[in-house]
């Protein structure tokens, strides 16, 4: 999670470390990624950035797995959002754009065990806290026919 400093022989080298700020804190991905979730047959690890198969067969819990993606069929949208980790928390932000969340809402956030049974659009922003303790954004959902595209970045 901390960046590794290596010893080194300038000074000047730790001194703009320090000036950016890295050894103050942590690293965190800022840069936002696009992904594609099957309905109810894929997994996202957001701390790995991997999509993974969900067996049908197999209980719900894969390890690492953090969000999965269900398909309503009495609603439009049809999507809705699924913890795939009993560890994982999720605060469901209703009509709250992706790009006006940030790192400092994080202690606002109320965050739960169980993601709420409603449908999934654009304007809704997903806060997922795993079960690592990292804290993601996942929003600007789009449903397609058979998955939604979501995007998401690392807030802590």
């Amino acid at each position: 999670m901390f960046p590794v400093i290596r010893p080194c022989r300038s000074a000047s080298v730790l001194g703009t470390l320090l000036l950016w700020g890295l050894l103050a804190s942590p690293l965190v991905a800022s840069e936002a990624v696009t992904v594609t979730l099957a309905f109810e047959t894929q997994v996202l690890d957001l701390d790995t950035g991997s999509v993974q198969p969900l067996d049908p067969a197999a209980p719900l819990d894969p390890e690492g797995a953090d969000l999965l993606v269900a398909y309503h069929a009495d609603r439009s949208p049809h999507a809705v959002a699924v913890l795939a980790d009993e560890s994982a928390e999720l605060a469901f932000l209703s009509g709250v754009s992706f790009d006006s969340v940030t790192a400092e809402d994080i202690a606002t956030l109320s965050f739960t065990a169980t993601a709420p049974d409603r449908s999934l659009t654009g304007s809704d922003t997903l806060v997922v806290r795993t079960d690592t303790g990292a804290v993601f954004k996942l929003g600007q959902a789009l449903e397609q026919a058979t998955a939604v595209e979501l995007t998401y970045v690392q807030l802590q």
